[in-house]
């Protein structure tokens, strides 16, 4: 069937286009599909500037140039870190993710509002989005493909965000219009909430993004490995043949994945934020000799936001008394010694030689302060305990 609301080309459109079904504001096909001196153009391509789409949609032309179509801090990322090795590293192994037309969110015909399971085919895995509907990815390794499968990748069921369970999609906090402007989101948590005064916690933690107390997980891969093999046949199936393709002559491992209460950094506004690792390493064969073994390409986090909210889920211990958070292990802690696994780091989470794209580790000084159980936060400790035990009655 072929409906279009106006009739122009149509019979002739519909001599190859038999299934093609149109709605679109009483749209015709060559409103939408400008002639050329081959065809017809393709209305939504970035290449054209999806020029069908946009001389209607003026207002939306800046997404030709998002960081969803360009991939901006992506690419940043992997010239840093695998340039010395392939400065096309990116282009190999990471562009298959990316918006390049208005139909991958909206639809080719059939043209609709983006729903959330539209943003998951690209956010998913370490991109945030499917933490949301209360997932993790699971390890890349054979022995943990199974349970929920999401555009062909397994994960673990964790717990949603109290966004999603009360029936909010991405769509209600993160506009076209907030995306088109560059903006990570058109709504922050205080535009629908007012903090609750009578709880201690928000008279004095106002450097604090809401869900580094809020977040009731986060996804975090340690250790990320890049394997790279040429026509190395033999390599390649004793040790990349069961982890995630990237491409013919790269595969993707890690040596920990953890889903617990994220590591805090300061973003690039000041505030005490989660921030994510992209500690990556490559391991490179040539003529099935190893060239390189657990080099460190990079060393660097990311702050984030944990779309994981939840009602008062962390307590006071879980900042003022978890090292791991707070990056503040020594190196005489022998917590997971990758020295013993021949990788030049004393651990994960000791912050000598990291850094974070997007803002910065806590400094000395405020660990010291967190870590320092004042009388104050001894009394405010009691008195939360107090309400605790007087609401149990």
């Amino acid at each position: 069937m072929i409906a279009f609301t106006s009739l122009s080309y149509a019979n002739e459109c519909a001599e190859c286009h038999k299934n093609v079904k149109v709605e679109h504001f009483k749209a015709s096909c060559i409103d939408c599909h400008a002639k050329t001196e081959k065809h017809f153009s393709r209305a939504a391509d970035f290449e054209i500037s999806a020029s069908g789409c946009i001389k209607c949609h003026s207002d939306y032309e800046s997404m030709l140039g998002s960081k969803m179509h360009t991939r901006e801090d992506e690419k940043r990322w992997a010239s840093g870190a695998f340039d010395s090795y392939d400065k096309k590293f990116f282009d190999k192994n990471c562009s298959g993710c990316h918006v390049s037309s208005c139909s991958d969110c909206h639809g080719i015909h059939e043209i609709s509002k983006p729903k959330t399971d539209t943003c998951l085919k690209c956010h998913n895995d370490h991109a945030t989005g499917v933490d949301f509907i209360g997932y993790a990815p699971r390890p890349q390794a054979e022995k943990y493909q199974r349970g929920k499968v999401i555009d062909d990748k397994h994960y673990l069921r964790m717990l949603p965000d109290l966004h999603f369970e009360n029936g909010m999609s991405c769509a209600d906090c993160h506009s076209m219009a907030s995306l088109a402007k560059g903006e990570s989101s058109s709504k922050s948590c205080v535009d629908c909430h007012s903090p609750d005064k009578r709880v201690l916690e928000h008279n004095n933690h106002e450097k604090l993004e809401c869900e580094t107390c809020h977040a009731s997980w986060g996804y975090s891969e340690f250790g990320t490995y890049y394997l790279s093999f040429d026509n190395s046949k033999k390599r390649y199936k004793q040790y990349g043949s069961r982890l995630e393709p990237l491409s013919k002559n790269v595969v993707r491992s890690a040596i920990l994945h953890e889903y617990q209460a994220p590591v805090m950094g300061v973003n690039n506004v000041g505030m005490i934020s989660a921030i994510r690792p992209f500690i990556t390493m490559l391991t490179q064969f040539k003529d099935n000799k190893v060239v390189k073994e657990n080099e460190i390409v990079s060393k660097s986090w990311g702050a984030y936001s944990p779309h994981t909210t939840r009602r008062g889920v962390r307590g006071c211990e879980s900042c003022h008394d978890n090292d791991k958070r707070l990056m503040n292990l020594s190196k005489e802690d022998d917590t997971l010694d990758l020295m013993k696994a021949g990788i030049d780091m004393e651990s994960f989470w000791n912050k000598d030689g990291q850094t974070v794209y997007n803002g910065r580790l806590l400094s000395d000084n405020e660990i010291k302060k967190i870590k320092n159980k004042s009388q104050k936060y001894k009394q405010e400790t009691i008195e939360k305990w107090q309400g605790i035990l007087e609401r149990m009655k």
